[in-house]
């Protein structure tokens, strides 16, 4: 979907913005944010799994690796899954509150280094 919304951004005249991409930039931005929350929820889930198994060797009493929520969520990229739903969402909707989130997805994508 990217390649489409290249090709279709470098026409004469076409912009990221106007309605001939908004469909192309729509799938695009709509698949990658589906991939990431579900990439987000099966790291969670790991996470979390890991952590089960962990309680379970170690006893309650000693503390293991990823003991709160926050950590589990912040190593799982959900900051860059909120700004791109937010973005996606104004986007579609064609608000002008899309021009707070578009920066801020560019820095929430620098941010989640795997």
């Amino acid at each position: 979907m990217s390649i489409f919304l290249l090709v279709q951004l470098t026409q004469n005249g076409a912009e990221l913005f106007s309605s001939s991409t908004v469909n192309f930039a729509l799938a695009y931005w709509a698949s990658s944010i589906t991939t990431t929350l579900l990439l987000t929820i099966l790291i969670v889930g790991k996470l979390m799994y890991t952590r089960w198994g962990l309680n379970r060797v170690l006893g309650r009493g000693r503390p293991g690796p990823y003991l709160t929520v926050s950590a589990m969520l912040i190593e799982s990229a959900l900051l860059h899954s909120l700004c791109a739903l937010a973005f996606i969402i104004l986007y579609a909707k064609n608000d002008p509150f899309q021009n707070i989130f578009f920066p801020i997805l560019g820095q929430a994508q620098v941010c989640y280094v795997p």
